[in-house]
């Protein structure tokens, strides 16, 4: 299961509108259901950046950073080190 799939079943039960709306608040920006969709059904979208941190949190860390964009935050601890 791609992790964005797993945040949006933890966050919201499965509910991509929810989903939407739930990081939407939580971001202060507007997340639409229509990029969800995109971001679990197209292969190579990925989730923005901008909301990953909140997605991550939202899920107590069930889904990480770095599962959502590794080719973003795995780098940046890779240079950390």
């Amino acid at each position: 299961m791609k992790p964005i799939k797993k945040a949006v079943k933890i966050i919201a039960d499965g509910n991509q509108s929810k989903f939407a709306k739930i990081i939407s608040e939580k971001a202060g920006r507007t997340l639409s259901q229509q990029l969800v969709s995109r971001w679990i059904n197209k292969r190579g979208c990925k989730c923005s950046p901008v909301f990953v941190p909140y997605i991550a949190a939202l899920t107590d860390g069930k889904v990480t950073k770095e599962m959502l964009r590794p080719d973003i935050f795995m780098e940046i601890e890779k240079e950390a080190a």
